[in-house]
């Protein structure tokens, strides 16, 4: 079984590198593993320090795309999906560059996929580097877009369906792909895994949680609560509001975006950090009622950072 690897590359080399050495040292590495550079700060020597990673592997091909701009984590995740279709591979793997991979965890998670044929996703189970299950399987409420992650342990190692995937680490079927389609590269980032769990779901296909395959993700926390960038509460409560209007609960999904960015921007540390916060809610609300996609406009963008 082939597989073609994506790492999407953003704000930290070293992350990236520690995510590329990971897989570099698993029990099973991918034919090519692509690196798509959205920082757009991956020099020459950069790559060769990369590249250098894969020695020991000679039969997989490490590339390096340079797109010349962002294309968020949602457009970078449809480009190395297509690029895995194009190349024939029976399977796709999306990983963040925060994502260190257990050596075993490709092929648990290669095992799961064909033991269970009608699976299109697959996830590993995603520990947090302080410590902890951030994420076990969990659900979906499709009228409100409501999400849960699953943060105990599984009762069992065994695959098992689950009614949501992360984009962190997932691990897509080719013949899914080819069925229902690729990540939604318009949302950017954000909702883009729910949005391609329904479309998988619609076409009759599964999701399993592989819980023998882990990975290790850093997650920002202040104390113990989880935190949010402004950037991150205005693509969730836009996307939220997006995918609510093409599953036909607009109002409904308008409801619970607004609620969690309100709990989101209450954990703002600072005055300056809160309003910024607020910011991010009220221009995700608009922008999602509008049906906007894409990229935050560059004025939001620097009034958010």
């Amino acid at each position: 079984m082939s597989v073609v690897a994506a790492v999407v590359h953003y704000a930290d080399r070293e992350a990236t590198s520690a995510c590329l050495a990971s897989l570099a040292a698993g029990t099973v590495v991918p034919e090519t593993v692509v690196v798509i550079d959205n920082q757009g700060d991956v020099d020459q020597d950069v790559e060769a320090g990369w590249r250098a990673s894969f020695a020991s592997t000679a039969d997989t091909t490490l590339e390096v795309l340079r797109p010349g701009t962002n294309l968020g984590y949602a457009g970078a995740g449809a480009e190395g999906a297509q690029r895995a279709l194009a190349a024939g591979a029976d399977w796709f793997w999306l990983v963040n560059n925060d994502v260190v991979v257990q050596r075993t965890c490709l092929a648990e998670l290669l095992d799961a996929g064909g033991s269970h044929p009608r699976a299109g996703l697959l996830t590993p189970l995603i520990v947090e580097s302080a410590g902890g299950i951030w994420f076990a399987g969990g659900t979906v409420h499709w009228r409100t877009l409501a999400v849960h992650h699953q943060t105990q342990a599984p009762a069992s190692d065994a695959p098992a369906p689950t009614g949501l995937v992360t984009g962190c680490a997932v691990l897509a079927r080719a013949a899914m792909m080819r069925e229902c389609g690729l990540p939604d590269a318009s949302l950017f980032m954000y909702f883009e895994d729910v949005e391609w769990m329904w479309r998988q779901a619609r076409g009759g296909w599964s999701a399993l949680l592989v819980p023998r395959a882990v990975v290790r993700h850093d997650v920002e926390r202040c104390g113990r609560r989880r935190v949010f960038s402004p950037a991150a509460v205005y693509y969730m409560t836009r996307n939220r509001l997006v995918l609510g209007r093409r599953l036909g609960h607009r109002w409904a999904s308008a409801i619970e975006a607004l609620s969690w960015a309100v709990r989101q921007t209450a954990k703002g540390p600072r005055v300056k950090m809160t309003r910024r916060l607020a910011l991010a809610t009220l221009a995700g609300v608009a922008d999602g009622l509008r049906g906007r996609t894409g990229p935050m406009a560059p004025g939001l963008q620097r009034r958010l950072t």
